[in-house]
């Protein structure tokens, strides 16, 4: 009975540090944004770091910026 209680505690606590080093999940923290919810808000609901909260809406406005008209592919004229 104790092995099998050590084991499903065992197994519990490797799920839970899984979750934690997976990291991030950008797509919610951007989705929170887009409800006005704050940095700070957002670290404290997923229970992240703030600085882990930063770098995805960093990393989420660096993929949205608008390219240069100068890099944009050029359209064929009919």
């Amino acid at each position: 009975m104790r092995r099998v209680l050590l084991g499903l505690t065992i197994c519990t606590f490797l799920l839970g540090a899984a979750d934690a080093i997976a990291g991030v999940n950008c797509e919610q923290v951007r989705r929170y944004t887009q409800t006005g919810r704050t940095p700070e808000d957002i670290a404290d609901s997923m229970i992240v770091d703030v600085s882990e909260v930063k770098k995805c809406l960093d990393a989420g406005t660096k993929a949205a910026a608008p390219t240069p008209a100068s890099q944009e592919p050029e359209q064929k004229q009919k």
